[in-house]
């Protein structure tokens, strides 16, 4: 990552990544019979990314983006036969090449009025998908000539591609001193194969901060999204309206409503707490391949409901305490084959860090875990399921002089304590049922 300024108005970055990862079947999932041990996938990508700042005045000011990548994925999966009884090993070998190119620009305009931010972007994703299907008989092939023959491998490539143009508008207004309303719309333009079917979209945005005394601040929001092409899950675009997310990780081209309404207050100026509700309607695009009429593309509605309790403590310049309460509650479409429904699961974090002058931390946090559901099985369907437990976190920590970063040594789950959870995103794990040590080092050089 390098950033220069060409002059005090204009300045100039560019920012190059190379990640590559290899896994198996890492999902955390309720039931643990529930797993392949012949899942692997790997994950090579290459992201370049050239951005632009220019203040034209201290109250106009725009923002650009250029984004390429490059991506290859696998995956490939066995199911293990048997020889004996002349039942093939059946290979599953997928191969995904991908290229990605993005261009977003945002201004921004500051006045007593009201500020405004507004932006349009166009991202162009090209995909090509190579399916081999095997079924290994052994070595040499059991099956005659004249019965056939062992069947060749079967291979289907495929190409796909998808255009996106999207627009937005937000503007902050103070209706008074202490209520500031956030106006905003966006519209997506989607085209390709990729998206199944052209969509297009007008998503208006609205929410309100209300600051009722000096201390306790109200807010609300109500917002239509649709899930963006985002290359490395980046965007200019604003990613909250009055303090709720509007993006997640969901599938691309999901449309989503989101309703929520918060209360913070701060009773003193070491003690803050807060509650938020919220709740999230969307319709989801995924495929069907068994257990459907018909078998195919479909959209299905989901439902999301979040609720948020808080409270932070400061006792002392060297400590800080922490607890509190979250309960998320996804409802599936029951036609939905995979993963879970009806699934409620609460956590309730106890936290405590402790802050020395000399630069060395200590933390620890004791949660409690509560999930119930109904959890999809490979071969059984749906069966309900229920678990509470408890996982402790501890971490050590040293402040580098002069504030050159940290480093930190750590456990999580410390106790090893097994339990079965169903992890909602497959992709980041919120916990695991194994103890895994730690140690990171950051820095921020001057």
């Amino acid at each position: 990552f390098v950033q220069f300024d060409l002059t005090p108005q204009t300045s100039v970055q560019t920012e190059y990544r190379k990640r590559k990862t290899q896994w198996g079947d890492l999902q955390q999932r309720f039931f643990t019979n529930v797993f392949s041990d012949n899942l692997q996938n790997t994950d090579d990508r290459d992201t370049l990314r050239v951005g632009l700042r220019h203040a034209f005045s201290p109250a106009s000011v725009l923002l650009g983006s250029l984004t390429y990548q490059d991506a290859k994925a696998t995956q490939n999966s066995a199911f293990v036969g048997d020889p004996l009884l002349g039942i093939p090993t059946a290979i599953a070998d997928a191969r995904v090449a991908s290229r990605a190119r993005g261009a977003e620009f945002q201004h921004l305009f500051r006045s007593a009025g009201f500020n405004l931010r507004s932006g349009m972007g166009y991202f162009d994703v090209t995909r090509t998908d190579d399916f081999t299907f095997t079924l290994d008989f052994g070595t040499p092939c059991p099956i005659p000539p004249g019965f056939g023959g062992c069947p060749p491998p079967s291979q289907t490539i495929t190409q796909a591609g998808t255009k996106h143009l999207n627009a937005y508008a937000y503007a902050t207004v103070p209706l008074s001193t202490n209520v500031n309303v956030v106006l905003g719309a966006s519209y997506d333009s989607i085209n390709g194969e990729l998206a199944s079917e052209d969509k297009k979209q007008f998503n208006p945005k609205l929410g309100l901060i209300w600051n009722v005394t000096p201390a306790t601040t109200v807010r609300a929001a109500a917002f239509q999204v649709l899930k963006r092409t985002l290359i490395t899950d980046q965007t200019l675009e604003p990613t909250e309206v009055a303090g709720f997310n509007q993006f997640y990780d969901d599938v691309n081209f999901t449309k989503s409503r989101r309703y929520g309404a918060a209360v913070d207050h701060k009773f003193s100026s070491s003690t803050y707490a807060g509650l938020e509700l919220s709740r999230r309607d969307l319709t989801v695009p995924w495929t069907c391949i068994a257990g459907c009429n018909p078998v195919g593309p479909r959209e299905s509605p989901w439902e999301e409901t979040l609720a948020r309790a808080y409270a932070n403590w400061a006792p002392h310049p060297w400590w800080a305490l922490r607890a509190e309460y979250i309960l998320e509650r996804f409802k599936r479409d029951p036609e939905f084959t995979n993963g879970a429904r009806d699934l409620d699961t609460h956590r309730v974090p106890f936290a405590a860090g402790f802050f020395h002058p000399s630069g060395f931390g200590a933390s620890m946090t004791a949660t409690y875990w509560k999930q119930n559901g109904n959890f999809g099985e490979v071969t059984s369907g749906f069966q309900q399921g229920s678990e509470n437990f408890w996982t402790t976190d501890v971490a050590l920590s040293y402040r580098l002089p002069r504030r050159y970063g940290f480093v930190s040594v750590g456990a999580t789950n410390l106790f090893n304590k097994k339990f079965r959870f169903f992890d909602v995103d497959a992709d980041n794990p919120t916990i695991q049922s194994k103890r895994m040590a730690f140690v990171k080092l950051t820095l921020a050089l001057p």
